[in-house]
């Protein structure tokens, strides 16, 4: 559901504005749970992970943004 998963991206700003980087996380793969198609959650999955260090797991999520988004500039 597309609503719900831009309220849990509202919802991941805030914990990362608080500098809650694993709540954050987890409430991104929500959004991402709430709208598998959707492009946003996983971007800003990938970020959150590339600044967290966790390459392997962002290189994961890069990989599945591209199947469900592979025309946008992010995914190249």
């Amino acid at each position: 559901a597309p609503a719900l998963s831009d309220a849990l991206l509202l919802k991941a700003d805030l914990q990362l504005a608080r500098n809650d980087g694993p709540g954050a996380r987890e409430t991104l793969l929500k959004a991402i749970e709430a709208d598998p198609s959707g492009a946003q959650g996983r971007i800003r999955l990938v970020s959150l992970l590339i600044d967290s260090r966790n390459l392997d797991e962002a290189e994961q999520q890069h990989a599945q943004l591209k199947k469900v988004a592979g025309s946008l500039p992010a995914t190249s």
